[in-house]
């Protein structure tokens, strides 16, 4: 994923940027928290991301929700934190 992220952006990305580029102006937040529930909302969340981190450095993003919390669970791979700031996961207690 992390080599599709450096390569073009697909026509859906460039529609989500575009989404995300006017919205982000009229707001002015300072942290952008992705929720992904599912692997398949992965890539979208890290286009954005990126998006933010080369638009908007000052703006602070996080990304967790049930894909993190119940896939994830653990961190190897350090370039996560090139898209995001905070990463929020489970460790699996029992409820």
């Amino acid at each position: 994923m992390y080599d599709k992220l450096q390569s073009e952006k697909t026509f859906v990305d460039n529609v989500t940027l575009e989404i995300l580029h006017t919205i982000l102006p009229r707001y002015e937040p300072k942290l952008v928290c992705f929720s992904v529930p599912f692997p398949g909302n992965l890539y979208s969340a890290f286009r954005c991301a990126q998006h933010i981190k080369n638009h908007y450095p000052n703006i602070k993003t996080a990304f967790g929700g049930g894909f993190a919390n119940t896939e994830l669970r653990d961190l190897k791979d350090k370039r996560v934190f090139e898209f995001f700031d905070f990463i929020t996961l489970d460790d699996g207690e029992l409820p």
